[in-house]
């Protein structure tokens, strides 16, 4: 196991993209092979560095039936106070903390075996999330961090039925959200968190798109495509009824959401039309929605770096990673890396990404006979051939779970050590990478994801206690030099 700091090999004879040899493509080898590289020992940091919050499971509550299987969920910030969930055989209960023991507590709890809370979205200064309770069903609730506030929103569907709701997300301090219907048509919603402040913005025909978990936020608008047999368009909402408009027709007909990046006030989202790969570039105006370039190999973005787009084509011949940069100015693209595949007969997938100032790491899982992959590693890139090269592996192998890659805002990465499940940290500015923790030995993950909260980001650990726990580390932890004993 070590921290790879080297880079580029051969040459290419030939291009992955397009005619001739891009200047700056390089064959990057499968991780067995061997490669020029500066190790830098890995560095574990001191104990305390990252720590238990404080115990919000305990045996004596979760059941015999939950135990170890029960991390903490859908935590999130909402303007510096974390909010998350627990589950018990006594129902779900809605936690906030402002990091410390006694600011941790426990806001509501959901009794019964048929309570349901997920979805938590902050907008505003409110959480927002989907509960279950006996005279609504299932709909939208929200809280200000206290019991009596934490109520809810509106019975969409009156009764017990429930509503069936997705894809939440904050627009200009408003939560907008889709309803679908028992017609099979889709609604957007918008609410402040009171009945009356709770309208319809519109209804759509058709389901695909409207309900992609795909969601994309741009200058202030909430961005959306339906695809329709008669055709496939774009749409964009800034909360308002009036607001609410088709920006631009993509195409004549079906064509289905795949990916989503985005920088800024600018998105990069990727349209499976048939056969062919279609990547658009949008800044939420119709003249500023471009479709960049249509390929016909498979296609996964990575990432969006200044004027440039990153993305990974799979050579179909050899399965094989192509890491490509495309001009979001020109749509000209080279490609500037290939990653070889120790598994030939397997294509190998892009599983997390995520843009760390002028570099984006991404996750590459390379499978095997079993769902599980046979290996995970950890790449980066930054646009060239020197700057594309495997980080790190091997990360967390599942077919369950995948490692998070979360940038603390502050120079670091974090993620999951395939080996041991502990959490690990990559200084991208130094070199340095090194266990942040040590936790327990276990087969089951032992980390959630992450999540930032004022200064400091918010994990699930499974410690000591036998049971997930809430943990936390300064977003600009550092820590001193040393072996790591692994």
């Amino acid at each position: 196991m070590q921290w790879k700091t080297g880079g580029v090999l051969a040459w290419l004879g030939l291009a992955a993209c397009g005619g001739g040899v891009p200047a700056d493509e390089a064959q990057v080898p499968a991780p067995e092979q061997e490669q020029p590289a500066a190790d830098v020992s890995a560095q574990a940091c001191s104990v305390g560095v990252a720590a238990r919050v404080k115990i919000v499971q305990s045996a004596a509550v979760q059941g015999a039936n939950l135990g170890t299987f029960t991390p903490l969920s859908d935590m999130v910030d909402v303007q510096g106070t974390l909010y998350f969930t627990t589950q018990a055989t006594a129902g779900i209960t809605l936690w906030r903390s402002n990091g410390t023991d006694v600011g941790t507590v426990p806001v509501k709890t959901f009794q019964g075996l048929t309570a349901a809370v997920s979805g938590l979205t902050a907008a505003g200064s409110k959480v927002f999330f989907k509960a279950f309770d006996v005279a609504s069903g299932l709909e939208l609730w929200v809280s200000d961090g206290t019991a009596a506030g934490t109520k809810l929103v509106k019975d969409l569907t009156p009764g017990l039925d429930g509503s069936t709701l997705l894809n939440a997300a904050e627009v200009n301090g408003q939560l907008l959200f889709y309803r679908l219907t028992s017609a099979l048509k889709t609604e957007l919603w918008r609410t402040d968190g009171t009945g009356l402040g709770t309208i319809k913005l519109g209804e759509f025909d058709g389901l695909s798109g409207l309900v992609s978990s795909l969601v994309m936020k741009v200058n202030s608008k909430l961005l959306f495509v339906q695809s329709l047999a008669s055709g496939t368009g774009l749409w964009g909402s800034d909360g308002t009824p009036g607001g609410t408009v088709q920006l631009l027709k993509l195409d004549n007909s079906a064509a289905h959401l795949e990916q989503v990046v985005q920088s800024g006030s600018q998105a990069v989202f990727l349209l499976k039309d048939g056969l062919l790969h279609e990547i658009w570039k949008t800044d939420g105006t119709p003249g500023g929605t471009v479709r960049l370039d249509s390929l016909g190999s498979a296609v996964q973005l990575l990432g969006i770096v200044g004027s440039n787009v990153h993305l990974a084509t799979l050579d179909p011949l050899t399965n094989q990673l192509r890491v490509v940069r495309m001009s979001l100015v020109t749509g000209a693209r080279s490609t500037i890396a290939t990653i070889s595949n120790p598994v030939g007969t397997v294509a190998p997938t892009i599983q997390r990404t995520v843009t760390v100032g002028s570099q984006v790491l991404f996750s590459v899982a390379h499978g095997g006979l079993t769902p599980i992959p046979e290996q995970v590693a950890l790449w980066v890139t930054n646009g060239t051939a020197e700057g594309t090269r495997q980080l790190f592996q091997p990360l967390l192998r599942s077919d369950l779970f995948t490692s998070p890659l979360f940038s603390t805002g502050e120079g670091k990465l974090l993620f999951i050590n395939g080996n041991t499940l502990d959490p690990w940290f990559a200084d991208l500015a130094t070199g340095a990478a090194g266990r942040l923790t040590s936790l327990p030995a276990s087969v089951l993950p032992k980390v959630g994801d992450f999540v930032r909260s004022g200064n400091r980001v918010y994990f699930s650990a499974l410690d000591e206690t036998g049971l997930h726990q809430l943990w936390s580390v300064a977003a600009n932890f550092s820590c001193p030099a040393g072996l790591q004993a692994e």
